[in-house]
């Protein structure tokens, strides 16, 4: 789709990303300030992926910058979205995001493009269907609305991208968006160990918008364990993982040499490795800025 618009196959990778946000920037009429750990370009680059991935208004959307150590101050992106656009245009590039986006505006605005791609496909599949935003299901639906089959495999259960502008009717509103949809229900987990499996099922039944199901564990998977601890506060998290591990490597040093911990956002591994490193359990290093 984007060849016919002569745009380059490889979206813009980091550094001519940047240099190009650093510039829109610095031709705006907004003075923002240098400050310590705040990169102006990076918060550009979110709200401008952010428009782009869920088909928002940019006229009506807001981007906020950091004034200073203390302030943050809103400020009407659309003069950004259009100079970024335009500049994009000049070099016939895209961003990762702007794919999607700059696809969907070509086969919206031209039918002889749309009529063209719509026959080349009689069947489409989509894996991981949960994980779409709104620009790749209005894709989805515009590639499909001459009556081609959709298949998609997905699970609401399993929904991890809600920053990424996705949201859990994807599965949910399914049949409202593909009208005569038929259901086909996997039930069967090959994957986890049935403990993992039955704890897992009793905590996520307590979400109240999801598609209610019932996953049993395979005969073949193995037994497995899972231990749940509740604590007040993250202090008390905190304890109890350096006690466990400190238990589980006593017990027997060679076989548990590899521990992986999990967090729900980045920000909480500052706290793990300030916990390990107090503790004098080695780890790896935390290889991605918070």
């Amino acid at each position: 789709i984007l060849k016919s618009l002569g745009v380059s196959n490889e979206p813009l990778n980091k550094k001519p990303l940047q240099d190009l946000l650093k510039r829109i920037l610095n031709e705006s009429d907004i003075q923002l300030p240098i400050l310590r750990n705040i990169h102006h370009w990076e918060v550009l680059l979110n709200g401008l992926s952010r428009i782009k991935r869920g088909l928002h208004d940019p006229s009506e959307e807001e981007i906020e910058f950091r004034i200073s150590d203390s302030e943050n101050r809103a400020f009407p992106i659309i003069e950004f979205f259009n100079l970024f656009e335009k500049k994009c245009a000049e070099k016939m590039q895209v961003t990762f995001d702007g794919q999607i986006y700059s696809a969907l505006i070509l086969l919206l605005s031209n039918f002889y493009e749309r009529y063209k791609i719509q026959n080349k496909f009689s069947h489409i599949i989509v894996d991981e269907y949960q994980d779409l935003n709104s620009a790749q299901i209005a894709l989805v639906r515009l590639l499909s609305s001459r009556g081609q089959e959709v298949f998609v495999v997905g699970d609401d259960d399993q929904l991890i991208y809600s920053w990424r502008e996705v949201d859990d009717s994807n599965i949910l509103d399914f049949g409202q968006m593909f009208q005569n949809m038929k259901n086909y229900p996997l039930s069967t987990n090959y994957r986890s160990a049935k403990t993992i499996v039955r704890t897992s099922q009793r905590l996520i039944k307590y979400n109240v918008r999801r598609v209610q199901k019932n996953i049993e564990p395979h005969d073949s998977n193995p037994e497995g364990k899972a231990k749940v601890f509740c604590a007040d506060a993250i202090t008390g998290q905190l304890k109890w993982i350096i006690e466990l591990i400190k238990k589980h490597k006593q017990k027997d040093p060679k076989k548990n040499k590899s521990i992986a911990i999990l967090t729900r956002h980045n920000l909480p591994q500052i706290l793990v490795a300030h916990a390990l490193d107090k503790a004098g359990i080695p780890r790896h290093p935390l290889d991605h800025r918070i």
